[in-house]
C-alpha cells in the first residue's frame, strides 16, 4: 500500500508539473500572438539562452544563437514584436523531465511569423524553478540556423 501511495503522489506531482509548463508556454506563445510584452516577459527568467540546431542531429553543427540577460531580454521581446510579428503558434507537449528545480520540455509546434513558417517542429525548452515559479530559461530549435 505504501508503494502505491508513493506512486500516486509521484504521478500527481508529474501531472501538476506538466500543467505548470503548459501554463508558462501558453502565456509565452499567447504573448507573442497578442503582442503582449508583459505576458512574454512574465514567462521568462532573468536569463535566456537560445540555441539553433542548424537542421542537424549532429551536436557539432549546432549553433549558439543568443544569451540574453536583464534588459537585453526586454529589448529582444520588443524587437521580435516590432519586426517579426504577427505570430501564430500552436504547441503540444510531447515529453518532459524534471529534477529538483530544473526541467526540460519537448514540444511539437506549428506556426508562423514574418520570417518563417514551421509545421510539427520539435522545440526543446529549458525551465528553472525560481522563487517557487517555473520560468523559461532557454530553448533549442533543431530546424533553425543563424542568419549569415
Amino acid at each position: 500500500m505504501k508503494n502505491k501511495l508513493a506512486f500516486l503522489t509521484l504521478l500527481l506531482s508529474t501531472v501538476a508539473c506538466s500543467q505548470r509548463y503548459n501554463e508558462v508556454l501558453s502565456k509565452y506563445h499567447k504573448g507573442f500572438s497578442e503582442a503582449d510584452f508583459e505576458l512574454i516577459r512574465a514567462s521568462i527568467s532573468d536569463q535566456l539562452n537560445m540555441i539553433n540546431g542548424n537542421y542537424s542531429d549532429d551536436p557539432s553543427k549546432w549553433q549558439a544563437h543568443q544569451f540574453l540577460s536583464g534588459n537585453e531580454i526586454d529589448n529582444w521581446i520588443n524587437m521580435m514584436l516590432e519586426n517579426a510579428g504577427p505570430f501564430e503558434n500552436s504547441f503540444q507537449i510531447n515529453s518532459h523531465n524534471m529534477r529538483n528545480n530544473s526541467a526540460i520540455v519537448v514540444t511539437n509546434e506549428t506556426g508562423r511569423n514574418r520570417f518563417r513558417e514551421w509545421e510539427n517542429e520539435e522545440v526543446t525548452y529549458y525551465f528553472g524553478k525560481i522563487d517557487n515559479s517555473w520560468k523559461l530559461t532557454g530553448f533549442f530549435i533543431k530546424n533553425l540556423k543563424n542568419p549569415e
